[in-house]
């Protein structure tokens, strides 16, 4: 393996840390409460679009250079250690399907969330009035 195809392979491992790190980072700038936090996960979420065109970029220059096996042993990589990042995003897709159909239970939470916020008693016996009786209604 010869330097090209080290830097290659350096480039997709650091695609995948980058890819993983940056739902984590996210999270972390969520945290935050300055003015740029905002800016600062716009520009995080674009930084694995830009070193895939970095990467593609250096493919595209270095062709000739580099054997196909070191470029399928790239391809591999990338698409092998992304497999948990696939399954895990599926099961929140489908988690998140499933939670559209239930709005119900978090309205019962939400009106008791209601009244320790000052909403008036009336108010909220009223919403829950009528949201016990549209459930009892259903049945």
């Amino acid at each position: 393996m010869d330097a090209k195809e080290k830097k290659l392979t350096l480039l997709a491992v650091l695609y995948i840390i980058l890819v993983y790190a940056a739902p984590i980072t996210f999270l972390l700038i969520l945290e935050l409460t300055s003015e740029n936090a905002s800016a600062l996960i716009f520009g995080l979420l674009f930084v694995p679009v830009v070193l895939s065109v970095i990467n593609l970029i250096y493919v595209k220059c270095n062709y000739d250079n580099i054997s196909r096996t070191a470029l399928l042993k790239c391809t591999l990589l990338i698409k092998y250690l992304l497999i948990p990042m696939y399954i895990v995003g599926g099961m929140l897709n489908v988690l998140l399907f499933f939670l559209i159909f239930t709005p119900v239970v978090f309205m019962v939470f939400v009106s008791p969330g209601l009244y320790t916020l000052g909403v008036p008693d009336e108010e909220v016996r009223r919403d829950l009035s009528v949201l016990l009786t549209g459930v009892s209604a259903n049945k």
